[in-house]
């Protein structure tokens, strides 16, 4: 499910119910309009599941909350080794949200972070991602927001796609720290950065930044400051893998 991370903006606290089954154990993460939590399903009785919750504001667009519940009407519809499940979702108050199977584990950032792995390695997870988001495009969703930290690892090895970008409104969204803002844009299409509206490829463009990633040690296109970040990538290309690595071969490098 979404990455453990630290909470900067806690809507509920433990204890707090929600939709009158859920009830929350402890924050997960936050990120812009969302935070998840890790809760109990008082339903099922000692099932836990992650919640992610979406407050609406003053600038809460009714296009954003339609998008949300059409998204997790479809989301739920994906059953696929390489996706995380979709239970339920539901609106209390003016808080909108849904549920996920809970995974422990790490993320394929914080386990692998920058380090170059072997190309067998890499061709595993490229064929797992590719699966996963496969079976995601096939509901007739679209990511949005493919990243290292939004791909669980299960102790077995195999890996989750996690997090969609169900609350993401677009660029206007990467508002936060430069380090996040900079983590964000690396694996974003140039297209989505000068508001083109995503399509499917915008997830494989993704797929194929956090493989440069991992068989390189950098990201195809690398820039501490995200304004000049979003410029590069709409004007150069990335460096051959091989300049980093000169055992990849000419297929996978092209």
């Amino acid at each position: 499910m979404a990455g453990v991370g630290t909470e900067t903006n806690n809507f509920l606290s433990p204890g707090d119910l929600i939709g009158s089954r859920y009830k929350v154990i402890r924050p997960l993460g936050s990120g812009g309009m969302a935070s998840v939590y890790l809760a109990e399903d008082l339903v099922l009785g000692e099932t836990q599941v992650a919640i992610k919750i979406l407050r609406q504001t003053g600038n809460f667009k009714d296009d954003l909350v339609h998008r949300f519940l059409r998204e997790v009407r479809l989301t739920h519809k994906i059953n696929h080794e390489n996706v995380v499940r979709t239970f339920d979702f539901g609106q209390d108050g003016d808080t909108l949200y849904y549920t996920m199977e809970y995974l422990a584990g790490s993320t394929l950032e914080s386990a692998l972070g920058n380090e170059v792995i072997p190309l067998e390695s890499i061709l595993g997870i490229a064929v797992q991602l590719m699966r996963g988001i496969s079976a995601v495009h096939a509901v007739g969703v679209i990511h949005r927001d493919m990243k290292p930290a939004n791909v669980r690892i299960l102790d077995e090895g195999r890996l989750k796609i996690t997090d969609f970008g169900i609350s993401r409104g677009g660029v206007s969204n990467l508002t936060s720290s430069s380090g996040e803002i900079v983590g964000t844009i690396a694996y974003l299409a140039p297209e989505t950065l000068v508001g083109e509206d995503s399509t499917i490829a915008v997830d494989f463009y993704a797929i194929g930044a956090i493989l440069y990633q991992h068989l390189t040690g950098h990201p195809p296109i690398d820039d501490e400051v995200p304004a000049r970040l979003i410029m590069r990538k709409g004007e150069e290309m990335p460096p051959d893998p091989r300049e980093f690595r000169p055992d990849v071969p000419e297929w996978l490098a092209q």
